[in-house]
């Protein structure tokens, strides 16, 4: 099993807390989705991943959405940065 681990950071460098990191199997790769949630300095852990492509959202009140792929292979650090959702300005 393989563990992706990182921090969420907004456009000023600012950390991003409560951020959800869905990891969601590409068809063929098997298996269930898996999450994790960023706590306040914008770190998050998601283990127990398969080796395999992903499709990996995170989504965050305050922040647009953002996705992207990524293939797995190995325990590994990523930084995902994050834009502030201006469609919204009555939430901030």
């Amino acid at each position: 099993m393989v563990t992706v681990y990182g921090r969420g950071i907004g456009a000023r460098g600012e950390a991003v807390w409560n951020a959800t990191v869905v990891f969601r199997p590409i068809a063929g790769n098997g298996g269930f989705p898996k999450f994790g949630l960023s706590d306040g300095d914008g770190a998050f852990e998601v283990s127990g991943l398969e080796p395999g492509a992903y499709t990996v959202v995170v989504t965050q009140r305050f922040y647009d959405v953002h996705t992207f792929l990524m293939n797995v292979t190995r325990d590994e650090y990523i930084e995902i940065s994050l834009v502030p959702d201006y469609e919204h300005p009555e939430i901030y």
